[in-house]
């Protein structure tokens, strides 16, 4: 067991994780802006829905004992 490499890893995973948190909040959807969204633009952010949720999965995957 090496903790340098330990906290190598977790400090990548962070710099990971805020580039993609970063991405999502990115995306502004229309609908929230008085205009009705795209079937496209609800394809889009149908996607985004489920690249947070693997997120918020891996990350709480990372942080349980």
């Amino acid at each position: 067991f090496n903790p340098e490499n330990r906290q190598k890893e977790i400090v990548n995973y962070l710099v990971d994780l805020a580039s993609d948190v970063k991405t999502i909040m990115d995306y502004r959807n229309p609908a929230a802006h008085g205009t009705t969204m795209t079937i496209k633009h609800a394809e889009v952010c149908g996607d985004y829905l489920i690249k947070v949720r693997k997120l918020i999965d891996s990350f709480l995957s990372k942080i349980k004992k």
